[in-house]
């Protein structure tokens, strides 16, 4: 028979070895957090990077597309009630356009801070790795007339 001194410390080094595998288990689960959560951030700036360059891009050819209508239409104008009429329907036009990139600055306003909570939500609930990241490109879809890589 064993003395109770020795039961005990085999007791005590059994709950150490227990402890120490659930504070490795859980260092390991806040590290694959903190990844995902890294590597999450990662994808969400470099989908910014990707939609500022084409709404850069978009906003130059809408800009050249309002210019060159406006150019032919100086030239085809033969009266001063032509010309007129030109600055009317060629500021109206560019009205348009400030309307349409103002409600999509606020529709991606709204998928960045969507995509954001649902990042951190992930991380912070800790699910699996497989969920992907919440996609961005909504107003993208939305508007068929402008061809838009999706972020994925």
């Amino acid at each position: 028979m064993q003395k109770p001194e020795m039961l005990i410390y085999r007791r005590e080094e059994a709950s150490d070895s227990q402890i120490l595998n659930d504070v490795s288990s859980q260092l390991t689960e806040i590290a694959s957090r903190g990844t995902r959560l890294a590597l999450g951030t990662q994808k969400l700036a470099l989908c910014e990077v990707i939609q500022a360059n084409q709404d850069a891009l978009e906003l130059a050819r809408s800009g050249m597309s309002i210019a060159q209508e406006f150019t032919s239409r100086i030239v085809q104008a033969h009266s001063v009630k032509d010309l007129a009429a030109a600055f009317r329907d060629c500021g109206h036009e560019q009205m348009e356009r400030f309307h349409r990139s103002y409600e999509h600055l606020f529709t991606h306003g709204h998928e960045i801070l969507e995509a954001s909570t649902g990042l951190v939500m992930t991380v912070i609930h800790g699910e699996g790795s497989n969920k992907p990241i919440p996609k961005m490109g909504l107003a993208a879809e939305k508007n068929a007339s402008v061809s838009r890589l999706s972020c994925l």
